[in-house]
């Protein structure tokens, strides 16, 4: 497994113009990573962050350091065939996006508002004509997981554990067109999800919701992973939206592999003790 930074060498500053000597540094080092390059003219980059010249960028931005302070960047890992086949469990991530055909009204945690839990979806779910199209498997703009009618077929067939499938329907028209995946349970709070990962709280009920920057693997205890099912979902929230983590089984995922044909990035979970 590597772990890939994405972040730009000229930070996006639409209300601060940049020094002309930072913008010369920074297409001079665009062009000293060469295959780590993405955009040459935005200076976008994705670099590992275990190899020698990812230092050249950390030396780049503690020159410009305020340039650079609360700028956003992308962690991605990124993992071999063989480290998903024999990992026990998975991060289930998959990036077709399906749109659900929801109503403008917004969730908030509190009356403070807070944050936002994204828009309200009603029962029945209902997606955007055409939405899932010919996918098998794609995530929710709101949160969670679709699957097409046949998946689900196929799914149901190997009676997978703590999965209950909830109908969606055409936009307009009471024909169902895939389901979601549901949790009967979720959980329990995970060690992984320390203080150092909250990205903000309620500031009511404390609830709080953490980072999606993931770096390295999602740590899970032995005595966690002997209770979990082939379907799980964390009891944490990693986004704004009311996202959570859906961790799935080898099984699970050797049942979707032949079903998702592209972008299917589960990610191995590490077991320790």
């Amino acid at each position: 497994m590597r772990t890939f930074i994405i972040r730009r060498l000229c930070p996006a500053s639409p209300n601060v113009e940049l020094p002309h000597q930072l913008v010369v540094d920074a297409h001079d080092l665009y062009k000293s990573l060469g295959k780590y390059g993405l955009n040459s003219e935005t200076t976008r980059i994705r670099i590992p962050l275990d190899d020698p010249l990812y230092q050249m960028v950390l030396v780049h931005e503690q020159k410009y350091q305020k340039y650079f302070d609360n700028y956003l960047y992308q962690i991605e890992n990124e993992f071999t065939e063989s480290e998903r086949d024999n990992a026990e469990y998975l991060v289930l991530w998959v990036g077709n996006l399906v749109y659900e055909a929801w109503s403008n009204m917004v969730n908030f945690c509190c009356e403070k508002h807070c944050y936002a839990l994204g828009y309200q979806v009603h029962e029945p779910y209902r997606l955007e004509e055409k939405s899932l199209g010919n996918k098998h498997l794609g995530n929710v703009v709101s949160a969670g997981y679709v699957v097409s009618c046949s998946l689900k077929k196929e799914l149901e067939k190997h009676n997978l554990t703590n999965l209950r499938f909830i109908p969606c329907y055409k936009e307009k028209r009471n024909e169902i067109v895939g389901y979601r995946l549901n949790e009967e349970k979720l959980l329990p709070p995970l060690e992984y999800f320390d203080d150092s990962k909250i990205l903000l709280k309620c500031e009511t009920s404390g609830v709080p919701v953490y980072t999606s920057e993931i770096r390295g693997q999602i740590e899970i205890k032995r005595d966690v992973a002997n209770e979990m099912s082939d379907f799980n979902a964390t009891h944490e929230m990693i986004t704004q939206n009311g996202l959570r983590l859906y961790l799935i089984s080898q099984r699970m995922y050797q049942l979707l592999i032949p079903h998702v044909k592209r972008n299917f990035k589960c990610e191995p979970i590490k077991i320790t003790d």
